[in-house]
């Protein structure tokens, strides 16, 4: 079935559109790949997508950015569902000729595990990169560790499909980022006891400008670390915006 001819009722009436394999639509699945979630519900008819955070470090980027670029893609304005006494937040869409139009293009309904990026992202280099681009907005991390009285910037990502971390992993070797992967246990998930994650740890000052520039960020508060990591080696006690985004330039 073609996303097209599965559009219902509520999506021809608010006029749902469908984008072209853009670098636009791969970033969206690095963020579903990383903190996205969808299936469906026959005997109910519901067909949900959904994008999960903390609601108080990740509201600015699921707001600010997340929902226009849905918007961007779909003409839809996601909605947002907060859970009560828990810091989650949830951006929901309901769609079902948005959630055939995603089946279609290789994002797998219900939990994931061993996971891949579609080969239309991974055969495209630039797709690929808005890609780790999502994935490392939802799913990674950026923290700076002291070491001998300096600021020591040390990035990561965490999967629990190995293929996925494997594959990002060869993709950022071919922009000189090393990294190494590390098996670790997870304990405490709602639906297994134990379960193993694999984590893409990406360590130095070299790597780290090499993340930024090649596969950069789109959330505020990655962004926010990696200037104070760049300010503080430069000696600046305020920010140095217009040198930070020369270096990423170049």
């Amino acid at each position: 079935m073609e996303a097209n001819e599965s559009l219902s009722k509520e999506d021809k009436r608010r006029e749902i559109s469908f984008p072209d394999r853009n670098e636009d639509l791969a970033e969206f699945f690095g963020i579903l790949s990383g903190d996205g979630y969808m299936n469906e519900y026959p005997k109910r008819q519901e067909y949900v997508i959904e994008i999960s955070g903390n609601k108080l470090k990740d509201f600015e980027y699921l707001n600010n950015f997340v929902s226009p670029l849905i918007k961007t893609l779909f003409n839809i304005e996601p909605k947002f569902y907060k859970t009560i006494n828990q810091n989650t937040i949830f951006l929901r869409i309901s769609s079902k000729g948005i959630f055939h139009f995603l089946r279609i293009a290789e994002f797998l309904p219900g939990r994931k595990k061993e996971i891949a990026p579609p080969h239309w992202i991974t055969e495209n280099k630039l797709f690929f990169k808005r890609f780790v681009r999502g994935f490392f907005d939802t799913d990674g991390y950026l923290c700076l560790k002291n070491k001998e009285g300096k600021k020591y910037p040390v990035a990561g990502l965490t999967s629990k499909s190995r293929t996925l971390i494997q594959e990002i992993k060869s993709l950022l070797e071919k922009f000189e980022i090393s990294s190494c992967i590390v098996p670790q246990k997870n304990f405490g998930d709602r639906y297994e006891k134990e379960s193993i994650v694999y984590k893409l740890q990406i360590s130095g000052k070299k790597n780290i400008i090499n993340l930024y520039r090649e596969i950069g960020s789109n959330n505020n508060r990655n962004i926010i670390k990696f200037q104070e990591f760049f300010n503080g080696e430069r000696g600046n006690r305020t920010p140095d915006t217009a040198s930070f985004s020369r270096m990423l330039s170049h």
